[in-house]
């Protein structure tokens, strides 16, 4: 169940909004070789004053950068333009060769989960459930209510929106190439450039503006995780969380920026005859952006790995950053009598398997998130310092400080991303994972029958996934990081700069150190499989 402190508004609506869109599009043929399409679209949304305004917010004025926080303020009504454009140009005019592209901006579905988490965590809306064998189901869902408190609460978490908050847009670019070779073979580039102009973006206001201080390796970390209670014992101080001074856990603004690009760049060359099709390319990709991909407004702010501060727009390699890929499909199908089509296929996909980050365990930044730090790679001894990781099974972590830098040391080298980034720190899934080669494969045959006067067609098919698996069971394997969190945050040092890490055994029984860096995957991906149909 869920209800309002002030007694209405039961059960707990949402934001209600309104939006209208509007396209208009036009194709001109502006010669016998060009032909230009272009449009425009208009979007506007208005969200309704549905919000619950909590009184006590609006007076907090220690919230990051003095970023002012109302929770009954919706994002003001906007609109939004986009204009687009495109063009095909046949250049010989026997479109053997042909140029085609467009430019324009697009406008993101409207991100409504994360707006919605604004009225439930607003300081005003309480969440309640209870679990017995009285209470029988009631149709009427005042049934159980609880009594109605006036008081406001003097713990909660908030989520609040920027007024001027605009709803996801982008720039879009393409321009590719189509060569005709003769004989059923045509090779293409294409090229696409992504630039974000409104992107969605988080920070924790709760955090403190002040006190900020910088660590031994660079990397800025929080001297407590919220600022209220102003005064508590957070800061040192003895204030107890009231109504008027609550506890804020968290404090999550939801606004834009245009930090992050994604580049793309492929190559294509494909033959087709009457029974034969070929297809092979290449794509070469990259993918930044200032927020990674989350189902709350927390979990967007608080997913994103960081070196600097966590409330910065800072641009990292995207959750869909994909380097290198090369992906080619071969059909051969075979008429062997009049009732009997025969095909087989083959399609291959080379490309690593995805990539990751490399963080700590533990909150090195004190923003209260113990999985996002990113691991500072230390190029000597003294960049870093140990403390014995803790006992596993009653055995005891012994080693000296040059034993466990030399086993880490050894893991760095062992790792194809990590040695590159000696006195720096590891970026945002910039580790690319090993490359993995995989064909999968399908046979069909059609068999052609008339019962009566209607004719039939009776398909029987066969499809092995990751057919490399079955023909050797060492190819087609997933290979996965043996740890992307080497590394455990214990404390910071008397200096009040130093970080002191742990490096503990891959297994604490064996004092077995990690010495890998992948391993590969015992899932089904790295398995063959076959369906039949």
């Amino acid at each position: 169940m869920s209800y309002t402190l002030g007694g209405s508004g039961f059960p707990l609506v949402g934001p209600k909004n309104f939006e209208a869109g509007f396209f208009a599009q036009d194709k001109y043929r502006a010669t016998d070789k060009l032909t230009l399409t272009y449009g425009v679209r208009v979007d506007y949304t208005k969200f309704y004053n549905t919000f619950l305004y909590n009184p006590v917010v609006v007076t907090l004025n220690k919230f990051y950068n003095s970023t002012f926080a109302n929770t009954g303020a919706a994002p003001t009504a906007a609109i939004q333009i986009s204009p687009r454009i495109g063009f095909n140009y046949d250049v010989l005019g026997d479109q053997s060769l042909q140029l085609r592209g467009g430019a324009g901006m697009f406008q993101g579905a409207p991100p409504f989960v994360w707006i919605s988490n604004q009225a439930s965590n607003s300081g005003m809306a309480l969440f309640g459930s209870f679990t017995g064998t009285t209470n029988m189901f009631n149709p009427d869902v005042n049934a159980y209510r609880p009594t109605a408190t006036g008081g406001l609460s003097s713990s909660y978490s908030l989520n609040v929106s920027d007024p001027n908050y605009k709803f996801p847009k982008v720039f879009k670019s393409t321009l590719a190439a189509d060569k005709k070779l003769g004989k059923g073979w045509t090779i293409t580039a294409e090229g696409t450039y992504t630039k974000q102009l409104n992107n969605s973006v988080f920070q924790n206001i709760a955090l403190p503006t002040n006190g900020i201080v910088t660590l031994a390796d660079g990397r800025v970390r929080f001297p407590y995780t919220s600022v209220y209670p102003w005064g508590g014992s957070q800061m040192g101080g003895t204030a107890a969380a009231t109504s008027a001074n609550p506890k804020i856990a968290d404090a999550i603004y939801l606004t834009n920026s245009d930090e992050g690009y994604a580049a793309t760049g492929t190559i294509q060359i494909q033959k087709i005859t009457k029974n034969f099709m070929a297809t092979a390319a290449y794509t070469r990709q990259v993918a930044k952006d200032a927020s990674v991909a989350g189902s709350t407004a927390k979990s967007m702010w608080g997913g994103k790995a960081v070196s600097d501060n966590p409330n910065n727009f800072t641009a990292g390699y995207s959750n869909n950053y994909l380097p290198h890929r090369i992906i080619a499909s071969f059909v051969y199908k075979k008429e062997f009598t009049k009732n009997l089509l025969t095909s087989v296929g083959l399609v291959y996909e080379g490309s690593p398997n995805g990539t990751t980050s490399y963080t700590v365990n533990g909150d090195v930044n004190g923003d209260g998130i113990t999985y996002n730090d990113l691991l500072y790679v230390p190029k000597a001894i003294d960049e870093i310092k140990f403390v014995n990781a803790s006992a596993v099974g009653g055995v005891a972590d012994t080693r000296t400080q040059w034993e466990m830098w030399n086993q880490f040391t050894n893991f760095i080298e062992a790792n194809p991303y990590l040695k590159t980034r000696r006195g720096q720190f590891a970026e945002r899934n910039a580790a690319a994972l090993p490359w993995t080669h995989r064909l999968d494969l399908n046979f069909t045959q059609d068999i052609k029958f008339t019962a009566g006067k209607t004719k039939h067609t009776l398909r029987l098919t066969a499809d092995i996934y990751n057919f490399t698996n079955l023909l050797n069971k060492d190819w087609g394997f997933y290979f996965t990081p043996t740890t992307t969190s080497p590394l455990t945050f214990s404390k910071i040092d008397t200096d009040g700069k130093t970080p002191i890490y742990s490096f503990p055994y891959q297994n604490g029984i064996t004092k077995t150190p990690y010495t890998r860096a992948f391993t590969p995957s015992s899932s089904i991906g790295s398995r063959w499989q076959m369906q039949i149909g």
